[in-house]
């Protein structure tokens, strides 16, 4: 607690204000740092949601496109055996 007394001169008096002034933190300068953090942690936040959308996707085309083609390729592949087996027999 700064205490000041009316009996003491005024240069005294003003800088003990100054020095109160200056030790004080600014308001604003918080609020900016917290604002900057938000701004941060939205943007980690898009990101995230962008490898999200990007993952499911690929998900689609995989289920989409290339398990039919596998399906496919099984059912060649057993016709394949097949004949392996009817010629080693």
């Amino acid at each position: 607690m700064l205490l000041v007394d009316a009996d003491q001169p005024e240069p005294m008096r003003s800088g003990a204000r100054e020095l109160a002034l200056f030790l004080t933190p600014e308001p604003g300068a918080e609020a900016k740092e917290v604002e900057e953090t938000i701004e941060g942690m939205l943007l980690r936040l898009e990101e995230f949601c962008s490898l999200a959308d990007l993952i499911r996707s690929d998900t689609s085309q995989i289920l989409e496109e290339n398990i039919p083609v596998l399906k496919a390729k099984l059912t060649e592949m057993r016709g394949i055996y097949a004949k392996v087996d009817r010629l080693e027999s």
